[in-house]
């Protein structure tokens, strides 16, 4: 059950976000190793970034939260899978993207509380 949340400037065009959104969750939920179908994913338009007190005209902020724990291994292919798209897609280069990692031990789905 990831949640991920991906916030960037520039933004995808409403056409491109649909089709962002069948990349990212396909290429998460084989890299996480879980089902596409509990792929929770959060595409915002980010008014401004800052990076070192300096405005960026490109770049984003990821949080990637797991019910459970994702390897690193899986975090560093999920890092660099992001990284790659988001240069092809919005032209944003890697030292302008930041990715956060949350693993949850407790997690609501379904209207049931999960407890690992």
């Amino acid at each position: 059950m990831p949640y991920i949340k991906l916030r960037t400037i520039p933004t995808f065009e409403s056409k491109e976000k649909y089709q962002a959104a069948k990349d990212i969750t396909e290429n998460l939920a084989q890299i996480l190793s879980k089902p596409e179908s509990t792929i929770m994913l959060d595409i915002q338009s980010a008014d401004t970034l800052f990076l070192g007190g300096a405005e960026l005209s490109n770049g984003a902020f990821v949080e990637i939260s797991v019910f459970g724990e994702a390897s690193d291994n899986a975090k560093e292919v999920a890092n660099k899978f992001i990284c790659d798209y988001l240069k092809t897609t919005l032209s944003i280069s890697a030292e302008n993207i930041y990715v956060s990692y949350f693993d949850k031990e407790e997690w609501g789905y379904k209207g049931s509380y999960i407890s690992k």
